[in-house]
């Protein structure tokens, strides 16, 4: 889960999803406008470490709060 600063409309939810959608290790991302907050779900035995995460964001226009790793889900 990666809290992020600007995030305030239907666009940035679609960049950033398409940002996330371009690496083979995502397998579902979904953002919370109202919380500002991007969570990523992975593909079983995959991950991208916190630089990535923070550089995918970065790259897309947007700043990183803070990225929390929450237990895998099954």
């Amino acid at each position: 889960v990666v809290s992020v600063n600007g995030l305030v409309c239907d666009f940035c939810a679609q960049a950033i999803q398409k940002s996330f959608g371009r690496h083979a290790e995502v397998n579902a991302v979904q953002v919370d406008l109202t919380a500002k907050r991007v969570s990523i779900d992975f593909k079983p035995n995959a991950n991208l470490d916190d630089a990535a995460i923070r550089r995918i964001i970065t790259n897309a226009g947007y700043t990183v709060v803070s990225i929390r790793r929450t237990g895998a889900a099954g």
